[in-house]
């Protein structure tokens, strides 16, 4: 399967990712979760509620950022790939390999 039909049937996904175990990621994750875990046991209800939407607030914005680099990187990836193919130099004849 071609990787446009792997796409068109919703198989390859480049944001699906599995965290390694052990990783940078992982143990930076770790730590937030326990950091908010801590905090969150000394806010009040209200306080709480206030946290959890600053945090739904910064992962909507956090999707948002990661979609629009995903597709600048993409865009520049396709721009120089078609630069690639344009190219001619102009000093030396083209390599017929």
């Amino acid at each position: 399967m071609s990787v446009l039909e792997e796409i068109f049937y919703g198989n390859l996904c480049p944001t699906e990712r599995f965290v390694k175990r052990g990783s940078d990621y992982d143990k930076i994750s770790c730590q937030l979760v326990n950091c908010t875990e801590k905090l969150l046991a000394k806010l009040t209800q209200e306080e709480q509620k206030l946290f959890e939407e600053v945090e739904n607030t910064a992962s909507d914005l956090a999707q948002i950022e990661g979609r629009e680099w995903f597709m600048e990187g993409f865009c520049l990836g396709s721009k120089l790939t078609e630069e690639i193919w344009q190219y001619e130099s102009r000093n030396f004849e083209k390599c017929n390999r």
